[in-house]
């Protein structure tokens, strides 16, 4: 029981560090990095197994390309807003000059990158060049994001994860002066974007051509009564949930838009027809997206609204003649 109430606590508190980031080097601080090491050194060190240092601060030694390491074990890491490929590309050219010039070799160097969702085995690579026997870096495993993080940290034992959330709590305090964030708005763009992206890459050939030879008529009226259970349910939704909805889904692009109303047709035509129940096809459809989105967990309820809404706004039904 106590893990589901730490479950969403410790999610908000890393989307919460990612914003306060992004507002700080948007309004030019740099005090963001040393921010980013106190509070990521002990998870860091606790999902690791390891002792990582604040380099800088306790052992007074400038690594480039690093910011956090274990000199005992030989891993360091880098932690960065920047996610793309260059920054690994230069994050270990640095480090790697450092390593050789003080005659050090097999040192494992990974990447905590401030992003939610999970990189494809293709987005990343090995640098061309990385002397191997200077650096080990694997980018399917030492390149991490929040949500890489989050999965691991709840996966420790309870202990672990309280000490964990308590620590993120001291750093994220009402006396450290820290930017406002509104958390709730960015659960629900990471939502947005989350599926969206798995929308515009689903292949949904197979389900739009099932869906087209079934009988036109009954899919009307299966979609009807549909829609109105959705309309029914979308009014018990707090108007300011709906207005924070309604500001998220414009600020999206538009291919994001057309791929979330594409998967959310095609997906509720599909178990409408298979259901034959309103409700049952919306449990389904959110059970469905529940699964897709993972690894980045969503609650039931969050799902539920997200969904809702996703429906009444994206107009996800154009055969339909809506009032």
């Amino acid at each position: 029981m106590e893990l589901e109430k730490l479950h969403p606590l410790i999610r908000d508190q890393l989307i919460r560090v990612h914003l306060i980031v992004e507002v700080d080097n948007a309004i030019g601080l740099t005090n963001a990095n040393k921010f980013l090491e106190d509070v990521f050194k002990l998870p860091l060190s606790l999902v690791d197994d390891c002792d990582y240092l604040n380099l800088n601060v306790e052992e007074h030694v400038a690594y480039p390309g690093v910011d956090l390491g274990d000199p005992k074990k030989n891993r360091y890491f880098q932690i960065s807003s920047r996610t793309d490929q260059t920054k690994i590309n230069d994050g270990c050219a640095a480090f790697a000059k450092k390593l050789k010039e003080d005659g050090r070799s097999k040192v494992q160097m990974r990447f905590l990158f401030l992003k939610t969702t999970t990189p494809r085995k293709s987005d990343y690579t090995t640098p061309v060049g990385l002397d191997a026997d200077v650096i080990t870096f694997d980018p399917s495993k030492d390149v991490l994001t929040l949500t890489d993080l989050l999965n691991t940290i709840l996966s420790k034992d309870i202990d672990t994860i309280r000490q964990i959330h308590n620590h993120l709590s001291s750093h994220l305090s009402d006396d450290k002066n820290l930017p406002y964030v509104d958390t709730d708005t960015e659960v629900l763009r990471l939502f947005f974007i989350t599926l969206a992206d798995i929308a515009i890459r689903e292949d949904v050939d197979d389900i739009a051509r099932k869906v087209h030879e079934s009988d036109h008529e009954k899919k009307k009226e299966l979609l009807g009564e549909f829609w109105n259970y959705v309309l029914e349910m979308h009014k018990r939704m707090p108007v300011e949930q709906s207005q924070r909805f309604e500001t998220v889904y414009s600020q999206i692009s538009e291919d994001q838009k057309f791929g979330l109303a594409n998967f959310l047709e095609h997906n509720s035509t599909k178990l409408l027809l298979k259901t034959k129940n309103p409700e049952k096809a919306f449990n389904e459809l959110k059970q469905l997206v529940t699964e897709k989105i993972r690894p980045f967990p969503f609650s039931e309820t969050e799902v539920e609204q997200f969904l809702l809404q996703e429906l009444v706004f994206c107009d996800v039904f154009p055969v339909l003649e809506k009032a």
